[in-house]
């Protein structure tokens, strides 16, 4: 859209009001573009760290250990990929979730001695 028909018909703008009006519109245009750039990047990494939580469920149904509802919310709720590989890494090898996720925040499990 030419930026002269953005005033009234018979407003006539100042040169300095057109090229207020053009910076506006780039500057808008940078944050959409800017916005969507982020936006995109946040669903992947949301969607990286829905695949891990649900290969680190897989993996201890495979195993055979019981997740309560709890233990599968807050697996299902972590969006930090490094802690869910970490969980993941730990739930090839443990005979419960408490070996695999801690009961509270995101450290390592209960039983480890770190």
């Amino acid at each position: 859209m030419e930026i002269k028909n953005l005033f009234p018909e018979n407003y006539q703008p100042s040169e300095r009001a057109i090229k207020t009006v053009a910076l506006l519109r780039k500057v808008h245009e940078e944050g959409r573009t800017e916005g969507r750039t982020e936006g995109r990047a946040k669903g992947h990494a949301e969607g990286r760290a829905k695949g891990r939580a649900e290969t680190l469920l897989l993996i201890l149904a495979a195993r055979g250990v019981e997740v309560s509802a709890d233990e599968r919310e807050r697996i299902l709720g972590c969006t930090d990929c490094d802690v869910l590989d970490g969980w993941i890494e730990r739930a090839l090898s443990p005979s419960s979730t408490s070996q695999t996720v801690p009961r509270r925040g995101y450290g390592p499990p209960d039983d480890d001695p770190q």
